[in-house]
């Protein structure tokens, strides 16, 4: 994990919050939509976001990944204690610049780290600890998965149509996959005897991304944001962000449906650099070389939301919004927040949300502009995993900065 979090405390950071139509005396730009909305040409904005969660890691051992070597042992000790039946963590690092060519063309780059995790816990104990714990026992998950990926676009974005009601903007770039690991598995299980003396393992569909040096993989990238004013109170907002469909350059995984028995072997298939044939034992080389076939075609993470915005009064506004990670597959929640305008520059949004890869999370949000049309944004996501790390499992920080013309 710490591999696909170095960003984190190399870049600006900044937390989304899927918003509705703006008034036109709005001249929000994090908090509203006026970047989109008056696309003044030279205008350039600087955005990044960065956050972590799990329906039962806390904090602490998120922080121990990113900045430590280790577990910190009472941060651990939580975890363990925690009753969840299944082990979710989804986290990324999202970085982008968009400068405005003219009336309806901009151009962008972005960078995205991220990686995500999903499996039975006992099965999610044995592959952070290993199986030593689980002597004469039979650990099973179903559903395995695990991502973890970086990669870096380029491209245009188009102000397809705007108009008193609605707009449309589409961003379209090439996608560079820099970094590739995965993991997948319709079941799996492993039973480790006694004194670990061997351990049995059992696959179902099975697939395993192998190290391999260079561009992992080359597509598109595409971003889509629609906006629809109802009427002069209400608006609803949808936007469907990184979308990639990516051709892989030369990448093997092993495709796996067996079972083993092994005398002894330690892989980190998180971190480790070397292919898992390097591992084990040259006996069972010929049946891995029989699973292992280059794949062609890949997809990550895309993010998906939908959100209600209603304008309360001239100072307040009230947003109700529904977000998803790879169609769910990394995660869905739900958020609220109120948003007080304390003056046509400062903004501040207050939001409550709870979603099933981090449960409940609080976060405050605030944007001001100066005279020079200066925009600064600052976020704190799940304040109280500051204070009490042990206690939450969620967090996020982050700035942001626009400057228009």
């Amino acid at each position: 994990m710490k591999t696909g979090y170095k960003l984190f405390s190399l870049v600006l950071f900044a937390c989304t919050i899927a918003q509705g139509q703006a008034t036109a005396q709005d001249s929000f730009v994090f908090l509203g939509t006026a970047f989109d909305d008056q696309w003044s040409p030279r205008s350039i904005k600087v955005e990044s976001e960065a956050t972590a969660g799990s329906n039962s890691i806390n904090t602490q051992m998120f922080s121990d990944v990113l900045f430590g070597t280790s577990f910190t042992e009472s941060a651990k000790v939580k975890y363990l204690e925690g009753n969840q039946l299944k082990t979710n963590f989804y986290g990324h690092s999202i970085n982008r610049v968009e400068y405005k060519i003219d009336s309806s063309h901009a151009v962008f780059v972005k960078y995205k780290s991220q990686i995500g995790f999903k499996a039975n816990k006992d099965m999610a104990e044995l592959m952070f600890w290993g199986n030593a714990p689980f002597e004469g026992e039979n650990v099973v998950t179903e559903n395995l998965k695990f991502t973890q990926a970086n990669s870096i676009s380029a491209g245009v974005s188009f102000k397809h149509a705007s108009g008193e009601k609605w707009k449309i903007k589409g961003s379209y770039g090439i996608n560079f996959i820099t970094s590739l690991r995965e993991v997948s598995a319709n079941k799996a299980e492993l039973y480790t005897a006694q004194r670990g003396s061997y351990a049995n393992v059992n696959v179902e569909s099975l697939s395993i991304s192998e190290r391999k040096d260079g561009i992992k993989g080359v597509g598109v990238d595409i971003d889509f944001e629609f906006d629809y004013s109802i009427d002069s109170v209400n608006s609803i907002s949808m936007k469907a962000l990184d979308f990639n469909f990516n051709f892989l350059l030369n990448q093997p995984y092993l495709y796996l449906d067996t079972s083993f028995r092994f005398n002894g072997i330690s892989y980190d298939f998180v971190n480790d650099s070397l292919s898992i044939t390097e591992k084990i034992d040259s006996s069972y080389n010929d049946v891995l070389n029989r699973g292992r076939a280059n794949k062609k075609l890949n997809s990550l993470p895309t993010r998906l939301s939908l959100s209600w915005k209603r304008k309360l009064n001239p100072k307040n506004d009230l947003t109700l919004s529904v977000h998803t990670i790879d169609l769910g597959v990394y995660g869905v929640s739900g958020r609220i927040g109120l948003g007080h305008k304390f003056s046509n520059r400062f903004k501040v949004l207050s939001s409550l949300g709870y979603g099933n890869f981090y449960g409940l999370s609080w976060t405050e949000s605030l944007e001001y502009q100066t005279q020079k049309r200066l925009s600064i944004y600052l976020c704190l996501q799940n304040i109280n995993a500051f204070v009490a790390p042990k206690s939450s499992k969620s967090y996020g920080l982050g700035l942001g900065l626009t400057k228009q013309f």
